[in-house]
């Protein structure tokens, strides 16, 4: 798998975010857009070798660190440079292994640093275009809290089953075992009241209303966090 190194700008401008001459607030906006957009469609081994780029007179007063990583891609701000190019030409000179990076930027002179390496180089928006293509659809967290919620109450629900189908099986043994006792053929006085079996279907039921309740309230809950 090769290292990524892009031109955040200029993957900016060809995703559409545009930031030019906008307000710090509508630039700071624009690179967590990026971030977003590509942690969503592409995988953490990907990210731990991607590198964006971007222009920095100053650091931005929501950042700080020039050099840090946000969710496994590594993001550098060019302080100090003439500008992101500056520092992008730098990186790719003094990549160990020129040959094993991939350079995502439509400037021409991005690339003629590449190309004089040999490393590996894509126009932004076709670079969109082919992670846009092999984007397989987003699973959800199995940390996230819908899915500690699924699995409680998956878990919920075995258990109920579980004694459920229990009680249903011992019922059926007292009912339907064998015997040649001669008392087995007399029919036994009624009581006239609720029998053990009606009261556990009884009981079986409660828990059921109960837990729907529970179940409603954990959604509830997660829709008011959201």
């Amino acid at each position: 798998m090769k290292e990524i190194l892009i031109d955040g700008y200029n993957l900016i401008f060809a995703l559409g975010f545009n930031a030019n001459h906008a307000s710090a607030q509508a630039i700071d906006r624009s690179r967590s857009r990026l971030i977003d957009y590509l942690v969503q469609r592409m995988e953490q081994a990907q990210r731990i070798k991607t590198t964006i780029v971007f222009d920095a007179k100053k650091l931005p007063v929501s950042e700080s660190h020039i050099d840090s990583r946000k969710r496994d891609i590594r993001v550098l701000f060019a302080v100090g440079y003439e500008d992101a190019d500056s520092m992008v030409e730098e990186l790719i000179a003094h990549h160990s292994h020129p040959k094993q990076l991939l350079v995502v930027s439509s400037d021409h002179r991005i690339q003629t640093a590449a190309s004089r390496r040999r490393a590996s180089i894509v126009d932004s928006e076709r670079w969109l275009d082919q992670i846009e293509s092999t984007t397989a659809p987003s699973l959800p967290n199995p940390d996230s809290d819908q899915s500690l919620i699924d699995k409680t109450t998956t878990q919920q629900w075995m258990e109920i089953f579980s004694d459920a189908d229990q009680d249903i099986a011992g019922d059926d043994l007292v009912t339907h075992s064998p015997t040649n006792s001669p008392e087995s053929t007399t029919s036994a006085p009624s009581t006239g009241g609720e029998t053990e079996a009606d009261i556990e279907h009884d009981h079986f039921e409660q828990e059921m209303l109960n837990l729907d309740d529970e179940l409603k309230d954990l959604l509830d809950d997660d829709l008011s966090i959201d």
